[in-house]
């Protein structure tokens, strides 16, 4: 049924024409108003769609006030259409948050867009009113407390999130410090013997469904259902949601089970008692209210019968009572007395008499419905972009792999492509219009390519301004081709944003296809965003198809792949450059940090990650590690031998290395070969490896065994937490520089490296910062109690060759490239 309109207009010719012209568009319109109180009376009969508002009306209330009277009390959109434009009348008009704003005089095509645009608006808002909703009942029904943390990425991430909803407050009272602490402050307030299990589920299996204990107010043990999902994929670092369930009464009620049958009777969790032979003695009212069965239809009867839709064998309950604890929980699937399927959550416990026989069973039986809807909710959001309703990178992995296994499985397989569509200058439209309006732009651009692609399409967000469309079942390269130029022909057409702004958008993108170009998913992603970069050389509203072009710079790439393979068997361009670690009370060389650099001949100056990213492809990066940590070492006993006996050299280690067991035997060979103290060397580790190197501790433990001093490197842009700083002893910690560089002049920056420099010293570790380029970054952080410090400020990584003079002069304030002081 098309959209019902009331119009609120004071002048009676204008009010008719645009009567006639709404019912030429194809809305009912509902009745006309010249008066405030006429409106809202009209409002109140037919409820309508949307309100057409003058701002001038007959009678001592305008237009916006009874605008303002409209959405407190129906909730109905309002456009308004008036010939004020005053920054006055905007700016009144504004607060009451309206759909739309016209001037008089408007074109019908300018009318019908705004109107468009604000009943979807509306429908969207309604759609999401209605869907949380839903997941409010949902967890009200189960008092069910959802918590969703992201660990802290780099930059404005690095602290992290934590969003909580629901119950939690009901659970752990004041939930301020919970929010602040994230989910490792949720498993500290757990039992430590449920926080080791915790810990491994999400590890091993990447989800939770545990009951634990807990710490809750005031001061007490309490019992959980913890249900959770880690997301370690998501950048820029790992996220999990938990959904948290108080059943420290179902456990209270399971213990005294045993010494009152009158909490057996009032019990909210269905209880069945068996005995030994496991035929039923006794339910109890809720078990009728769950499973639909009464005390008379069950007595006597075999509990696996009937009651369990895959019965247990008898080894399950022999294994139970080998237990010590005589205590088996987790989901099992029931029958209803109607035949439908029930999912529980299940408690079993051993009831042994005086002489440590089995005497009876008893079994807890939780409805996990609720639970299970909120999860699934949980799910969705987790791999849909919550601006637009499309799918994100996530679902994009899941969903391209899916078809790349039914493309696969075909004999003659049909062709599949990946588009990457970025949206031009999005950010310069952002900052014309503001946030408010470039959302509604980007929620445009979603319904347009929802719009004019396939059915069997898919459109994902995957960046601020960046889109990927999934298109299986063509029938050949051509086909794609039209359909993404479609997509970005149609988006240059104008879209009118409320306040009459017309906004004309334009797109590039990138297409490789299956199986012509990739066979992985990951590989066509990344074909698609090189042939994104191409379109983009070649200017604004272009598509380009990965290509022979584009493969040629691959084979360049291999090439150079090909010159570091030789350079790798006889290094003749391979360096290592070395930083100097300075004290910041004196500017004494206490370090230097080795520093890979790669200047070919013929293709220059590659840059280190690239590098290291090369050797990784081809398989030698064990090789290029080793060739670094031999080089260093060397020139530490060079220097060593020069008379710098107490010269540390540090070596950047990679995550590949920590998972190695041979490398603290490598390390060990290699200090043997060169001569060089242990404890004169450093091996930092990137603040990203910490996971990496907690998995790993046993390679941790070797390195520290042989004497060789641990460091974080760039603290600030990862993910590591307090907890794993202490457990794994590292001897320094290293300040990120971009942190130590907007110290100055940034106050949250500022807390941030004040605050790293204070955990290290209650750690008890060294800290260095890193990136020093002026004085007043070195003064601030030697107030602070900072002991050592590296960047331009004390000079650039040097050639082997000039280290000596340096450590003989010294250093002093050095004034980096493009500095003022």
């Amino acid at each position: 049924m098309s959209a019902s309109i009331v119009i609120v207009e004071d002048e009676g010719v204008v009010a008719l024409d645009l009567s006639s012209s709404l019912r030429h568009l194809g809305y009912r319109v509902k009745g006309m108003a010249a008066r405030a109180d006429e409106a809202l009376a009209l409002v109140d009969t037919h409820r309508p769609d949307l309100v057409l508002m003058d701002i001038h009306l007959e009678g001592e209330v305008d237009g916006i006030e009874a605008a303002r009277e409209i959405q407190s009390r129906f909730r109905t959109p309002v456009v308004y259409l008036t010939a004020y434009a005053e920054a006055g009348t905007l700016a009144r008009a504004e607060t009451t948050r309206p759909y739309g704003y016209l001037l008089k005089p408007f074109e019908a095509r300018a009318l019908e867009a705004t109107l468009r645009m604000a009943l979807a608006r509306r429908q969207a808002e309604l759609a999401t009113e209605q869907s949380a909703q839903r997941l409010q009942l949902a967890m009200d029904t189960a008092g069910l407390g959802v918590l969703e943390w992201q660990e802290g990425g780099s930059g404005a991430d690095a602290s992290g999130f934590t969003h909580t909803e629901g119950h939690l407050e009901a659970i752990f009272g004041a939930t301020e410090a919970l929010i602040q602490e994230g989910w490792p402050g949720l498993v500290s307030r757990m039992h430590a013997e449920d926080q080791a299990l915790v810990q491994r589920d999400l590890r091993e299996e990447g989800r939770l469904n545990r009951t634990v204990r807990l710490r809750m107010p005031p001061r007490r043990w309490g019992w959980a259902d913890v249900q959770a999902r880690a997301y370690p994929d998501e950048p820029p670092a790992r996220r999990v949601v938990g959904v948290i369930r108080d059943v420290t009464e179902r456990e209270q009620h399971l213990v005294a089970l045993r010494q009152a049958s009158a909490v057996f009777d009032t019990a909210q969790e269905a209880l069945v008692v068996l005995d030994a032979q496991l035929a039923i003695v006794a339910v109890n009212p809720a078990f009728h209210v769950l499973m639909g069965h009464t005390q008379g239809d069950v007595q006597g009867r075999h509990v696996e019968d009937f009651l369990h839709q895959h019965p247990r064998s008898a080894t399950f309950y022999q294994s139970l009572a080998r237990n010590a604890e005589g205590r088996w929980h987790g989901e099992v699937a029931c029958r209803h007395r109607d035949g439908r399927a029930l999912l529980t959550w299940q408690q079993v416990s051993v009831v042994r008499d005086a002489r440590g026989q089995i005497s009876h069973y008893v079994m807890a039986y939780s409805d996990l419905s609720p639970m299970k809807a909120a999860q699934n909710q949980l799910d969705y959001l987790s791999r849909h972009d919550e601006l637009t309703g499309l799918g994100n990178q996530l679902q994009l992995q899941q969903e391209l792999r899916k078809a790349l296994q039914r493309a696969h499985n075909l004999e003659a397989g049909p062709v599949l492509a990946v588009a990457v569509l970025h949206i031009d200058r999005f950010r310069q439209v952002k900052e014309a219009f503001g946030p408010d309006r470039s959302t509604l732009l980007l929620k445009a651009v979603a319904h347009h390519l929802r719009r004019h692609l396939r059915p069997q399409d898919m459109a994902m967000r995957i960046g601020h301004e960046d889109f990927a469309v999934l298109m299986p079942d063509l029938d050949d390269a051509a086909q794609a081709l039209r359909l993404i130029q479609t997509v970005i022909a149609e988006l240059q057409v104008p879209m009118t944003l409320p306040g009459h702004h017309s906004v004309r958008l334009s797109a590039c993108a990138g297409l490789a296809l299956y199986p012509e170009h990739a066979e992985r998913a990951e590989r066509l992603i990344q074909l698609a965003q090189s042939a994104l970069y191409d379109a983009k050389a070649l200017g604004r509203g272009r598509c380009s198809v990965y290509s022979s072009a584009l493969a040629e710079r691959e084979r360049e790439r291999h090439e150079l792949s090909d010159q570091l393979r030789a350079e790798l068997r006889n290094p003749r361009h391979l360096a290592l450059h070395y930083q100097p670690v300075v004290r910041l009370d004196g500017r004494e060389v206490v370090a230097l940090e080795a520093l890979l650099r790669w200047n070919h001949p013929e293709f220059g100056h590659t840059h280190p990650r690239a590098l290291v990213r090369m050797a990784d492809d081809i398989g030698l990066l064990d090789v290029l590690d080793a060739w670094i940590l031999r080089s260093a070492c060397r020139m530490g006993r060079t220097l060593h031998d020069m008379g710098h006996t107490q010269l540390v050299i540090s070596v950047n280690v990679s995550g590949s290395q920590l998972q190695s067991p041979q490398f603290a035997t490598l390390v060990d060979t290699v200090l043997s070969e060169c001569g060089f103290p242990a404890d004169q060397l450093e091996l930092e580790f990137h603040e990203s490896a910490m996971l990496i190197v907690r998995d790993h501790r046993e390679v941790l433990t070797d390195l520290q065994e042989l004497g060789v001093h641990l460091v974080i490197d760039d603290l600030g842009t990862g993910m590591s937490s307090i907890s794993m700083l202490k457990q794994l002893a590292f001897h320094r910690i290293k300040i990120d520089g971009s942190l130590v560089r907007e110290a100055p002049d940034d106050p949250a920056a500022s807390q941030i490296v004040k605050a790293m420099v204070d955990l290290a010293q209650g750690l008890g570790v060294a800290v260095t910062a890193e990136g020093i380029e002026t004085p007043q970054q070195h003064d601030m952080l030697k107030a602070w109690g900072c002991a050592q410090g590296q960047g331009y400020l004390f000079g650039s990584a040097l050639p082997a060759e000039k280290i000596p003079a340096l450590l003989r002069h010294g250093v002093g304030y050095i004034t980096p490239p493009g500095s003022v002081h």
